[in-house]
């Protein structure tokens, strides 16, 4: 099993190109308010990633991608869970997400729909919730554990 990290600001580069691999947005990413997970393959090359934001009592998932030559080994549903735990233990009762891209891989994994109502007004402010999830075809959360 490979190990899950926290990204440095060494890692901003390439978590950035992995990213927009994926067509997720990067323009974003900053280690200062966004935790981010990674994990790297054999050679150290980063393969796989997920960011956290926490706000008060609740928390943002972005960020979310996995190279397509490692997809389907679980990395990314124990990136996921890793996440769910971090929020967890940092006071949050649920993680909420916006996606235009994969809304069934979120269901899978035990993430409801929601309205854009229902995401809280705190993350719905934020500057990644602002620039990334405007119009995005599905909002989701779910409960931490």
């Amino acid at each position: 099993m490979l190990e899950i990290e926290i990204a440095t600001f060494d890692d901003v580069e390439e978590l950035k190109e992995l990213l927009d691999s994926a067509e997720v947005p990067s323009e974003e990413v900053d280690p200062d308010f966004t935790t981010y997970f990674i994990v790297r393959d054999e050679s150290r090359k980063i393969i796989a990633c997920i960011g956290l934001e926490l706000f008060t009592g609740t928390a943002l998932l972005t960020s979310f991608a996995v190279d397509p030559a490692h997809r389907g080994n679980g990395i990314g549903s124990n990136l996921v869970d890793k996440l769910l735990e971090e929020a967890f233990n940092a006071g949050s009762e649920a993680v909420y997400l916006c996606t235009a891209k994969a809304p069934e891989l979120f269901l899978y994994l035990g993430f409801v729909g929601i309205d854009l109502d229902e995401v809280p007004i705190e993350i719905r402010s934020s500057r990644l919730f602002k620039s990334n999830c405007p119009f995005v075809a599905a909002y989701m959360k779910k409960k931490t554990y």
